[in-house]
């Protein structure tokens, strides 16, 4: 969790504009708040970004005890998703402000992950299709979504009285 240094709240990025180390001052505005029973006491406090002037508010349950949630959260990358591919997808998350390197990282991380999974062999498109075909969790292939015929769905609504769409949705 991110921590309080005097009036400033120490992030590793700002959520808003993804710049690193940002400046984050208090900016004098705090509400203490608990829900309808009177529980849930959290004490909130606004920051802002020196940068993009984006605001990040911060609740503790007590004044300078600690930050217990923080919203806009940042982008985190799932502790499941395997180190090598989890260290792409981090590094592409930072990247967000170069669209081309982003993209390059985050296929790095398909990559990563394809490997992990067991498909080493052969290019990143063919191994994606191969990733798509069965699913792990399962172990059976995946169905493709029905495709409506709008000709025929036409016909079927004029018959029941339904409208095209209506038809096309039982269809399925």
């Amino acid at each position: 969790m991110p921590k309080l240094l005097g009036t400033l709240l120490d992030l590793d990025r700002c959520p808003h504009c993804s710049v690193d180390r940002p400046t984050l001052a208090f900016t004098g505005a705090q509400h203490e708040t608990t829900d309808f029973g009177g529980e849930n006491k959290r004490f909130w406090r606004c920051y802002r970004c020196a940068r993009c002037g984006g605001i990040i508010t911060a609740a503790e349950r007590a004044m300078e005890q600690g930050i217990i949630e923080i919203y806009p959260a940042g982008l985190d990358v799932d502790a499941s998703v395997p180190e090598r591919a989890r260290t792409f997808l981090a590094q592409a998350i930072n990247r967000l402000s170069s669209p081309a390197g982003a993209v390059m990282l985050a296929a790095s991380a398909v990559d990563a992950m394809l490997k992990a999974k067991g498909l080493p062999d052969g290019s990143l498109y063919t191994r994606i299709d191969k990733a798509a075909l069965t699913t792990s969790d399962l172990g059976m292939p995946l169905k493709s979504p029905k495709r409506c015929d709008r000709r025929r769905t036409a016909k079927q609504a004029q018959r029941r009285g339904l409208r095209e769409a209506d038809a096309c949705q039982t269809e399925q």
